[in-house]
């Protein structure tokens, strides 16, 4: 089982202003939970204290954070902490994703 995003974050070589570790530190500080509880594969939905206003809350948050925009009709495909850290890369790109 991962042990977490933090713990395991300098042995894969993520920094911390890494859009990997952004993510986790909102999810964590959004949701009150430790970093440890935060990894790729997390399914969104199953970490703890997560509700629909509060994961509203951790994408303004980083849409704020890296000055983009997420469409919500891409967010409804998002299952994983992994997923969602692809959707932002895809958005830092200018890459438009496309539902098939």
């Amino acid at each position: 089982m991962d042990k977490g995003f933090e713990n395991n974050a300098a042995q894969k070589g993520v920094s911390s202003g890494s859009i990997e570790f952004v993510v986790a530190e909102t999810i964590s500080k959004v949701l009150n939970i430790s970093m440890e509880l935060i990894h790729m594969d997390a399914n969104i939905n199953d970490l703890p204290r997560i509700e629909s206003i509060k994961l509203l809350r951790v994408i303004a948050k980083i849409e704020d954070r890296y000055d983009i925009e997420i469409d919500d009709s891409v967010l409804s495909g998002v299952s994983t902490v992994g997923n969602l850290v692809n959707e932002i890369k895809k958005a830092l790109k200018g890459t438009v994703h496309e539902q098939a």
